[in-house]
């Protein structure tokens, strides 16, 4: 995690108990738009439900100043054995204020092999109803690009975007 901050795009908040790393969130900033990416968010298992991954999460938020904070999570809207989990995550989410990016097919931008898991994309930071889905389709090819360089994102972002009307709701 130490590297990751070093590069200068990346940064960590860390929460610590008794000299021991307990939670985390690794932010990646965009250079070419106002966003940043929750690249990961964790707390020690004997740690969550304490309101510490709610704290950390307002501390990330605080710190956005006027960027908007893009989440991927696995989605809760197909079955599977995780489901419960799937949910809980993002309502975590929703209650901090994320709203999910209504029929956004979201991608994971990572290579490998079958279909990728489905995925929904939240935001946080954005306060109107719909966003315009050249604006999203920005955000997505920004973050792509940078945060997954090995990733083609205009193949990738046309998929996602490419069957959406002018805007893109986000959940009340």
């Amino acid at each position: 995690m130490t590297e990751l901050a070093r590069c200068g795009r990346y940064r960590i908040h860390g929460a610590w108990r008794d000299g021991a790393l307990v939670a985390a969130a690794v932010i990646f900033d965009c250079a070419g738009a106002e966003i940043s990416l929750l690249d990961y968010l964790f707390s020690r298992e004997d740690m969550r439900g304490s309101g510490l991954g709610a704290a950390l999460f307002g501390a990330v938020a605080a710190d956005l100043d006027k960027r908007r904070l893009l989440v991927e999570v696995d989605s809760d809207r197909e079955a599977a054995a995780d489901q419960a989990i799937r949910r809980r995550r993002k309502d975590f989410y929703r209650r901090l204020g994320c709203r999910q990016l209504v029929g956004l097919p979201y991608i994971l931008p990572l290579p490998g092999e079958g279909d990728p898991p489905l995925m929904d994309l939240l935001v946080l930071g954005e306060m109107r109803r719909a966003v315009p889905t050249g604006e999203v389709r920005h955000w997505l090819l920004t973050m792509i690009s940078e945060a997954y360089p090995d990733v083609p994102a205009e193949a990738l972002v046309a998929r996602m975007v490419g069957n959406l009307g002018p805007s893109i709701a986000l959940e009340a």
